[in-house]
C-alpha cells in the first residue's frame, strides 16, 4: 500500500487525511484563508504527493485548485 492524500474542500474550513502505508492516519484541519491553503500545498509537497484526489462540491474548490495546481496532479 503506499501513501494517499485527500483534502475535503468546505465553505468555512479545509481538512487534509492523510493514510500512511503502515495505516497511521494524518487529519489536519485548515481555515480557508490563503495562508492555510499554503500549508496544505506545504503537507503535500512534503510528502511528495504526486496525484490528490479531491473532494468538494461547488466554488470553494478553486482556491485551493489554484494554489495547489503545478505540485501535484488534482482529480
Amino acid at each position: 500500500m503506499k501513501t494517499i492524500c485527500g483534502p475535503d474542500i468546505h465553505k468555512s474550513m479545509n481538512l487534509l487525511c492523510i493514510i500512511k502505508a503502515n495505516g497511521e492516519k494524518l487529519i489536519c484541519a485548515f481555515t480557508v484563508l490563503a495562508v492555510d491553503i499554503e500549508s496544505i500545498r506545504d503537507l503535500i509537497k512534503e510528502h511528495q504527493f504526486q496525484e490528490i484526489g479531491m473532494e468538494c462540491r461547488g466554488v470553494y474548490r478553486i482556491p485551493v485548485w489554484w494554489i495547489l495546481q503545478g505540485y501535484c496532479e488534482l482529480k
